[in-house]
C-alpha cells in the first residue's frame, strides 16, 4: 500500500525525514516517536501534502503528491479539523461533491437528492450564503 525508498524531506537546513525505506501494508499502523522524529512529515508525504526532497514514495503504486487517484482512495483524519466556518452542512457536502469532479449543477442536484430526506436536511440550509 505504501512504499518508501530512501525518502528524505528537508526544510531548508533542517532534516524532517532522513533516508527512510519501508513498506506499510493494509491494516492499522501506528507511528510512535519523540517530537521531531518525522511522524508528521511522513504523514504529510503519504497524503500528498508534501513532496519528498529525495527518494521515491508510492501510495497504491503511485506518487501521492497532487494525485487525485491517490486522494480518492486515501482517508486522512488530522489531529485538528479545518472546516470552512462560513459553510453550513449542505454547502460543505456540495463543496466535497465539486472536489470529486461533479459540475456545479450536478453537485447541487446530487446534494439535494442525498440530503432531501427531512431528517438529514433539517438545519442544513442557510439562505444568506451564496451558492457556489
Amino acid at each position: 500500500m505504501i512504499t518508501a525508498t530512501n525518502v528524505s524531506r528537508w526544510y531548508g537546513q533542517v532534516i524532517g525525514l532522513n533516508d527512510i525505506t519501508c513498506e506499510i501494508g493494509p491494516g492499522i499502523t501506528a507511528l510512535l516517536g519523540m517530537n521531531g522524529a518525522g511522524k508528521t512529515t511522513l504523514i504529510r508525504l503519504v497524503t500528498g501534502q508534501l513532496r519528498p526532497t529525495t527518494g521515491d514514495l508510492r501510495v497504491f503504486g503511485e506518487e501521492p503528491f497532487a494525485n487525485a487517484n491517490v486522494y480518492r482512495r486515501l482517508g486522512y483524519c488530522p489531529e485538528i479539523d479545518n472546516f470552512y466556518e462560513h459553510y453550513n452542512g449542505r454547502d460543505f457536502v456540495r463543496f466535497l461533491a465539486r472536489l470529486d469532479g461533479l459540475s456545479a449543477i450536478e453537485a447541487k442536484s446530487r446534494t439535494d437528492e442525498v440530503l432531501g430526506h427531512p431528517s438529514l436536511a433539517d438545519g442544513l440550509t442557510s439562505p444568506e450564503l451564496p451558492a457556489f
